[in-house]
């Protein structure tokens, strides 16, 4: 039964202790949907399933830990594992972030930081906008998004192939000592593919044993990577030269591989999108879909079914997508365009407008200019 040791409006804390306490992992959770706290914590069942005392984070939503009360979270969580002769600090993307910032403070020995951020503070770091909305509304506290500082063993794993992901963990190594697990084509994060090979499982027990051996995880990542689905279409997607007939062969492959898939189902009905095969691409999609409502999945029906000719049904798609992103301007975007197509101008105009409303970019602004009452944008 987990014991809370901090609930506030922004985080809970909760340990399950199993067995004899002298090795025990704290876990970061990454970025969620889901408001709250009704979540299993990252790794929480795996963790207390091989006989680890956990001690998971959870957010009440996606704000990279920058709470004011995060201090008084981080002495708790050092309290609860002081005597333990080795602490691991694990996370994935803003879980791992937060692994790496935070280890010091909690006392970790070790960190296992996955397709981590070295800041999203546009201050900071200003190439990276993947999170803008996110960046847009959080109040960053200067404390955890300076210069780092880390006494702990540390290995990141990552995706060199992602340039902003190779950017951040540049910018970590420039500040502390690091060993870079690189991934190529694992994807953001490279968490799935290496769960999907059954790597991450044995990694992080290799980190709680004090075995901890990144090189011997990289050449069996390398060995065995096309018996991961995710990594097949990660690969596909980004094959060099753009040979969009192999790059849909392989998405094929990997829905073979994985028929239960959404997000291998959604990589799948891109690559059919990319040789015009709309027909196709709009049943992938909703196979995706019927798998898995997620809003992105959702859009790209959306596109595909308007690539199609079926442009009442491209509305309705998006209108549901948009109903679980409204921040998001890209979903007012492609409104947009659909409502134009089918002749509604002024339904065209509002979206459009939504949508400079939400972004505030200059490019934004010249999509709206362009509208007016007479014609699309791009």
């Amino acid at each position: 039964m987990p014991e809370i040791l901090f609930r506030s409006d922004h985080v809970e804390v909760r340990r399950i202790a199993v067995g004899d306490g002298r090795h025990q992992v704290v876990t970061f959770e990454s970025y969620h949907d889901e408001p709250g706290f009704g979540r299993i914590g990252f790794g929480e069942t795996f963790f207390t399933r091989e006989g680890f005392t956990g001690i998971h984070v959870l957010s009440s939503g996606n704000d990279w830990y920058q709470y004011p009360e995060i201090g008084e979270v981080l002495a708790v969580i050092r309290a609860a594992v002081n005597g333990a002769e080795r602490v691991l600090a694990y996370g994935s993307s803003m879980g791992g972030y937060a692994a790496l910032r935070f280890a010091d403070a909690i006392g970790a020995t070790d960190v296992l930081s996955l397709s981590p951020q070295y800041s999203i503070d546009p201050r900071v770091v200003k190439a990276d906008r993947r999170w803008w909305w996110d960046q847009r509304r959080i109040t960053f506290l200067p404390e955890h998004n300076g210069a780092l500082a880390c006494r702990a063993n540390i290995v990141i794993a990552f995706d060199p192939t992602i340039a902003l992901d190779a950017l951040h963990a540049e910018r970590i190594g420039r500040d502390v000592k690091v060993t870079m697990l690189r991934l190529d084509h694992a994807g953001h994060p490279v968490t799935t593919v290496l769960a999907e090979l059954h790597l991450l499982q044995k990694m992080a027990l290799s980190f709680l044993a004090g075995a901890a051996d990144p090189a011997a995880i990289r050449a069996e990542f390398e060995a065995r990577r096309e018996e991961s689905s995710m990594w097949l279409v990660e690969y596909g997607s980004r094959l060099p030269g753009g040979d969009r007939l192999k790059a849909r062969d392989i998405a094929a492959r990997a829905v073979d591989m994985s028929p239960g898939n959404a997000a291998i189902k959604h990589q799948y009905g891109m690559r059919l999108h990319d040789l015009g095969q709309y027909d196709e691409a709009v049943a992938a999609h909703e196979e995706a879909v019927a798998i898995s409502p997620h809003p992105i999945f959702v859009l790209s029906l959306s596109r595909a079914l308007f690539f199609a000719g079926r442009h009442a049904e491209a509305l309705e798609q998006v209108l549901r997508a948009q109903r679980e992103r409204p921040y998001d301007d890209f979903y007012f975007h492609s409104s947009a365009r659909i409502r134009l197509a089918m002749g509604d101008r002024i339904g065209a105009w509002r979206d459009a407008r939504e949508a400079f409303r939400l972004a505030k970019r200059p490019r934004t602004y010249w999509d709206l200019a362009r509208y007016g009452f007479h014609r699309a944008f791009g």
